[in-house]
C-alpha cells in the first residue's frame, strides 16, 4: 500500500545520487504528490456543422484528402463549442503516466488531476508536478516571472525565452499553425521551485509541443541524464531553486531522446 512518507533510495552506485537528491524534497513532501495534466482547449462544432464536414473530410464520399475539405462552409460563432475539459495531449499524458509508475514503484501516494480543475487549494496541499506548458496554465503562472518559459513571438514562432538574453531565438520551435508531422527541433523547460505560494516544492516540466513535454518528461526520470546535467551544479542545489532547458529532434510525429542544453540554479 502507497505511504505518503516512504521513500527508499536505491542501493548501489545510484544511491543518494544527484538524481535522489533531485526528487527528495518532493517525495519527502507529506500527503500524495498532486500530478496535474495538461487540458487542451480544443473547440468542437455544433453537431450539425460537424456532420456536415466530416461528410465532406470522407475520401469515400468526396474524393480528396482526408485533411483538406472540398468546399467552404459558413461559420458563426453559435457553431463553435468550447470543449476544455476533456482532451489530453498525448505527450502531457504519457510523463504524467510514467510519473506515476516511477512514484507507484517507490511506494509514494499521489493523485492526479485535470489543468482546467487544479486549484490553489489543491497545489497548498502538497508537492506537485506539472505537464505540459501551453496546455497548463498553472506551469505558464509558474514559469511566468522565471529565467526560462515558452513564449510565442509576434511571428507566430514558439521558443524559449531566456530572460537573460530576451533579443535571442536559439531556442526557436515551430509555428503555432505548423503542422506536427514536419521535422524540427522541439525544447521544453523543466522546473523545480520551492514555491512561497503553497509552502511545497513544485516540479513542472513543459514542452512547445506535447512531443517536448514527452521528452522533458523522460529527461526528468532519466538518472543518467538528470546527474550528467546536474554534475557541475553549485553547492547547495539541492535546497535551492533550479531550470533545466533540454532539446529533442521531433521526425515524423516522434520525438527522439532529450538532450541537456542549460542548467540556472538561483
Amino acid at each position: 500500500v502507497p505511504t505518503a512518507g516512504y521513500f527508499a533510495l536505491r542501493g548501489g552506485a545510484g544511491a543518494n545520487s544527484a538524481f535522489d537528491r533531485f526528487w527528495e524534497p518532493t517525495m519527502r513532501s507529506p500527503g500524495p504528490i498532486l500530478l496535474s495534466v495538461g487540458q487542451s482547449r480544443v473547440y468542437s462544432l455544433r453537431k450539425e456543422l460537424q456532420n456536415a464536414v466530416e461528410q465532406d473530410l470522407d475520401p469515400s464520399r468526396s474524393g480528396t484528402p482526408s485533411h483538406a475539405l472540398s468546399k467552404n462552409f459558413p461559420l458563426a460563432a453559435k457553431d463553435i463549442v468550447p470543449s476544455w475539459d476533456r482532451y489530453v495531449p498525448m505527450g502531457d499524458a504519457m510523463s504524467m503516466t510514467a510519473t506515476a509508475i516511477f512514484l507507484h514503484d517507490r511506494r509514494r501516494e499521489y493523485r492526479l488531476r485535470g489543468s482546467g480543475t487544479t486549484t490553489l487549494a489543491d497545489l497548498r496541499e502538497g508537492a506537485a508536478v506539472l505537464f505540459g506548458a501551453f496546455s497548463n496554465d498553472w506551469t505558464l503562472r509558474i514559469n511566468k516571472d522565471l529565467r526560462f518559459r515558452v513564449a510565442i513571438g509576434p511571428d507566430g514562432w514558439r521558443y524559449i525565452e531566456d530572460k537573460q538574453h530576451p533579443e535571442s531565438r536559439a531556442w526557436r520551435g515551430n509555428r503555432v499553425d505548423a503542422p506536427l508531422d514536419a521535422e524540427f527541433t522541439d525544447y521544453a523547460v523543466l522546473t523545480r521551485v520551492f514555491d512561497g505560494t503553497t509552502g511545497h516544492p513544485v516540479m513542472s516540466v513543459g514542452g512547445i509541443t506535447h512531443l517536448g513535454t514527452r521528452a522533458g518528461g523522460e529527461f526528468l526520470l532519466s538518472e543518467e541524464k538528470l546527474n550528467a546535467a546536474l554534475r557541475d551544479a553549485p553547492s547547495g542545489w539541492e535546497r535551492r531553486n533550479l531550470q533545466i532547458v533540454v532539446s529533442t529532434k521531433v521526425i515524423g510525429a516522434s520525438a527522439s531522446p532529450p538532450q541537456f542544453l542549460a542548467l540556472h540554479v538561483w
